[in-house]
């Protein structure tokens, strides 16, 4: 009975360890999600539309969670869903892969920006491979979406500052312009400095956004709310996504997203809030902790489960007992193999 109730276990480790080794190890295929997404905006009125943007979920399988099931619900009032980027911790191929099956989940399309976590490691790669360019543009109605990359939080590269006045010039055809990039241009809080650190070249950019016609610059990295002027330039910082909160001033450090409204001319903006734990250094302290433990226990459940299960044979059945039995199971399975080999030779 005890040696197979290990053999059980033994055969459960190994299934749960090829899955887990498969898991991390297989490619994710190419996908190209950005463009097959908003490829897929469907708006009845060009000029009559509302979309949602959140930012900064790495790590989050509850709160991130939370927000998917609720724009769910309001699937037939939102058009689509824009992500200022950190998707992920970093660029592991299982957390891209927890990250997918989450957005899967949701029933209107969903672009994204790329993060600074997003590129970490393999993260690079990984990121092209499912979502295509790191700066682009599409068109919804009337309105103009451009998404910069700046993930490397110094600066925006030439070739992309060429492609944004290009940019800039056209969004003069449109009723309304909007920009997505992960890292702010500067950072809205005295004395902090979490922003591009390239100063000249964020007031580069700065001037060619100018150049346009901008209703708002979207950014994420700050996690937190802020909305402000950059010098005329309309920004909202939305970075509440699930990811630990960076202080606990209320009027900024809450778990939220943005919802855009246009109509016609008129574009509004509302923050939808959800629960944030209380506002206490230590009590914030412990949220995050307890944010990265439950992080780890679902991206590595199944490496712990393994790890169980062969600490539990070990326990049932002495060292030497278990290599014996292991040996005897080897041979046995060996032989089995043997045994038919030559019946299918006789045949």
């Amino acid at each position: 009975m005890r040696k197979r109730v290990i053999l059980i276990l033994l055969v459960i480790a190994v299934v749960l360890g090829v899955y887990k080794v498969l898991t991390v190890t297989i490619p994710i295929r190419e996908k190209d999600l950005n463009y097959e997404n908003f490829s897929k905006i469907k708006v009845k009125d060009p000029s009559k539309f509302s979309f949602v943007v959140l930012g900064d979920n790495k790590n989050s399988y509850s709160t991130f969670d939370h927000m998917i099931r609720d724009i769910n619900r309001h699937a037939d009032e939102i058009s689509f869903v824009m992500n200022t980027g950190d998707l992920v911790f970093d660029g592991d191929n299982l957390k891209y892969r927890l990250f997918l099956d989450q957005i899967e989940e949701l029933k209107v399309p969903h672009m994204v920006v790329p993060g600074n976590h997003d590129l970490y490691d393999e993260g690079v790669n990984l990121y092209h491979k499912i979502f295509g360019a790191f700066y682009y543009s599409f068109v919804v109605g009337k309105s103009l979406f451009i998404v910069l990359d700046d993930a490397n939080e110094v600066r925006v590269d030439p070739q992309q500052l060429y492609w944004l006045k290009k940019r800039m010039k056209e969004s003069w055809n449109y009723a309304h312009t909007f920009c997505f990039m992960h890292v702010p241009l500067f950072d809205p809080r005295p004395h902090e400095h979490h922003c591009l650190k390239d100063r000249e070249n964020a007031k580069k950019v700065l001037s060619i956004l100018k150049e346009g016609k901008i209703d708002m610059v979207f950014c994420g990295h700050i996690h937190s709310y802020f909305r402000g002027s950059w010098d005329g330039v309309p920004y909202t910082i939305t970075a509440g996504a699930g990811a630990e909160l960076m202080g606990v001033d209320p009027k900024h450090y809450f778990y939220h997203y943005v919802i855009v409204n246009v109509n016609g001319d008129k574009v509004t903006y509302s923050v939808k809030k959800f629960f944030t734990p209380p506002y206490d250094y230590p009590l914030r302290i412990s949220y995050d902790i307890l944010l990265y433990i439950l992080a780890f226990l679902r991206q590595q459940y199944l490496l712990i489960l393994m790890i169980l299960f062969l600490y539990v044979s070990f326990r049932l059945y002495h060292e030497k007992g278990l290599i014996a039995f292991v040996k005897a199971l080897v041979v046995k399975v060996a032989a089995d193999i043997k045994e038919t080999s030559d019946k299918m030779r006789r045949r």
